[in-house]
């Protein structure tokens, strides 16, 4: 199953996921009426490791693969629940790039949730090593970029696959 992902003599990889909040009326079948909004996420999910104290960053929830999982899909799953306590109701392969080195690839998807599924969300799952998820909105994931304050390989993949706009304000690399 890893071979629909073309990802050739690098067999490691690590996933990510982009997990985005819709209304619960996003995920009902039917037409929609005129001006819904429904399809505009009204939020993202994204932890942060307090052991790295006032360095933290937020960041996309995800991990390595085990080879317990049959794929890149099933690993994502995985840790979004044992990351944030959620399930996706949909989980949607974006794309992938060489992680450091070479010796992996990263994987990344998107994870949408209901606003209905955000109570739950918690730290408590037995796969969790310490992050801690929070729900941010659009304002206040802007903020956390211009704040230095997600991770910002993540930005720069999430601008780059087109899932989100650049961030007025956001330095582009240091020097630039």
């Amino acid at each position: 199953m890893r071979d629909e992902y073309e990802f050739g003599s690098i067999r490691e990889y690590a996933v990510l996921g982009f997990v985005r909040i819709f209304p619960d009326k996003y995920f009902e079948d039917g037409e929609r009426e005129k001006g819904d909004k429904s399809h505009i996420p009204t939020g993202f999910v994204f932890v942060i490791d307090p052991k790295f104290g006032a360095a933290a960053q937020h960041k996309m929830p995800g991990g390595h693969g085990q080879g317990s999982d049959a794929s890149p899909l099933a690993a994502m799953g995985r840790e979004l629940l044992g990351e944030t306590g959620l399930n996706s109701k949909v989980i949607h392969y974006v794309g992938k790039w060489p992680g450091r080195g070479s010796t992996h690839w990263k994987v990344l998807f998107t994870c949408d949730i209901a606003e209905s599924d955000v109570p739950w969300m918690n730290s408590n799952e037995r796969e969790n090593e310490g992050e801690q998820p929070k729900r941010f909105s659009i304002h206040e994931f802007q903020a956390l970029v211009r704040d230095y304050m997600f991770m910002h390989e993540h930005y720069e993949k999430l601008v780059a696959f087109g899932l989100i706009f650049p961030v007025a304000g956001e330095l582009q690399a240091k020097g630039a």
